[in-house]
């Protein structure tokens, strides 16, 4: 899939509504059902309209939902046909009908930065890419495609399609068009095909970066160079106190002698990653000798958007158990910077690089690697105010999104003193500890960030800051 860096920039947009009917979020249960392929299909009473856009070789329907089981149990859907065209020899003129699709200008799209993600349903039969163009005002010509891959199923699939890089350019409502096959090949764009497509809307919000992967479809990981990376939801398998989730991602990088360093899997399913006071990415990770023999340390980049500047590594050491990694983006200066700008947030893409360095003579490590990722979060930095404290140990504060368990770390032998507190000063639990690995309980508390201070015999030895999603 093409990388998009996608920067999301908080500013009060009131795009004119040329053609404004209604906000975009459409089931089709208002249309009527047709048993022939039309050139356009229309709901009453409010007349919203999906065309052919002049192609004679797409017709569109609205029909029973084919499969009314799984994520979509809606009675109508958009049916998408597509016939085959025998006149196209070249990529060239196939590029020429990457366009075909279902066009329609009878919805509001009131986009913000902050409201900037189309989301829909898709049932595909044959993998391969969907695509959703935008045109940033009514009579240009110019336009914004976001493409997603697809997985050949009968099962319908959730794909979303991030347009925070439009939303500046808005000058009117954007006219809108559901590409079911955005490839610009003879072998794309050729053949016959059918696509569904339902529950088109405009997510309200977008979503913050906490995957568990305890309730996650493994397509929204994407094997950016397939034939080296393979991605899979699998059973945890060491659960531990770092990590007791019951399900992991597990990434497999092959050693081979075309590997590349920058090799990487990503996800477009969390678009807002960064903000001036949460800009720290962490992550569990799984790195097993018994997995990896002869390999004792890699190392684990997360890279933001297609941009490589962007990239911070970890180095990694094998061990039998689950570790904890931080990428502090608030260091980097290009991002520091943007952040410095009143730039509120930074909306982008996470891509997780394994394996990636380089060996001295400047060629790529070809050593495979196998691990396991979990818990991936955007945490805050501790305030400025209480940075310096406990500076020189090695205590670790966080929340396990998916037990909403405090896990400390490291703690000193002696007796202990670790308090949680609002963003209020309030003090909302106290746990007194002997041990140097302790937890606590703290489902009862509401979402939001909390102070964790930790005191011994001497007073005050660390505070940290973590967020309860």
């Amino acid at each position: 899939m093409k990388k998009i860096t996608l920067f999301a920039i908080i500013l009060g947009l009131s795009p004119i509504s040329t053609f404004a009917l209604s906000p975009l979020n459409e089931t089709f249960e208002s249309f009527a059902v047709s048993s022939t392929p039309l050139t356009s299909v229309s709901s009453t009473p409010a007349g919203f309209t999906w065309l052919n856009l002049t192609s004679p070789t797409i017709t569109l329907q609205v029909v029973d939902n084919p499969n009314k089981l799984g994520i979509n149990t809606s009675n109508k859907v958009l049916q998408i046909n597509r016939s085959a065209i025998d006149t196209l020899s070249n990529d060239k003129s196939a590029s020429g009908f990457a366009y075909r699709g279902a066009f329609s200008l009878s919805y509001d799209l009131p986009m913000t930065t902050t409201n900037c993600i189309i989301e829909a349903k898709v049932l595909k039969t044959v993998s391969g890419k969907v695509g959703l163009r935008l045109y940033p005002s009514a009579s240009g010509s110019a336009y914004t495609i976001v493409t997603a891959d697809v997985t050949g199923s009968s099962d319908w699939q959730t794909v979303q399609f991030d347009f925070s890089a439009l939303v500046l350019t808005l000058t009117a409502t954007p006219k809108l068009n559901f590409e079911i096959e955005k490839a610009p090949t003879v072998a794309g764009q050729k053949g016959a095909l059918t696509v569904w497509i339902d529950d088109i809307k405009l997510l309200t919000a977008l979503n913050p970066l906490s995957e568990s992967f305890e309730a996650t479809n493994g397509n929204i990981w994407k094997a950016v160079v397939s034939t080296r990376i393979s991605r899979e939801i699998v059973s945890n398998p060491l659960s531990d106190v770092t990590n007791s989730s019951s399900k992991v991602l597990k990434i497999i990088k092959t050693g081979s002698l075309d590997a590349k360093y920058y090799d990487l899997i990503n996800t477009y399913a969390y678009p807002t990653i960064l903000t001036k006071t949460n800009n720290t990415v962490q992550i569990h990770v799984l790195f097993r000798a018994s997995d990896n023999v002869g390999v004792t340390t890699t190392k684990i980049g997360i890279r933001m958007g297609g941009d490589y500047n962007s990239d911070i590594q970890k180095t990694i050491t094998v061990s039998d158990s689950w570790q904890t990694l931080e990428y502090d983006y608030s260091t980097l200066t290009r991002y520091n910077n943007l952040f410095k700008q009143n730039k509120d947030t930074l909306s982008t893409v996470l891509s997780i690089l394994p394996r990636e360095d380089k060996l001295p003579d400047g060629t790529s490590n070809l050593d495979g690697v196998i691990m396991y990722i979990d818990n991936i979060n955007v945490i805050a930095n501790a305030p400025n105010a209480i940075n310096g404290v406990g500076a020189d140990n090695q205590i670790v504060s966080y929340i396990d999104p998916a037990t909403s368990m405090l896990i400390l770390k490291n703690l000193p032998t002696q007796s202990c003193v670790v308090k949680v507190i609002n963003l209020a000063g309030v003090e909302c639990q106290k746990i007194v500890t002997n041990s140097t690995n302790a937890s606590t309980d703290l489902s009862s508390l509401k979402q939001g960030i909390y102070i964790i201070s930790c005191y011994s015999n001497s007073g005050k030895i660390y505070a940290g800051k973590v967020i309860k999603w």
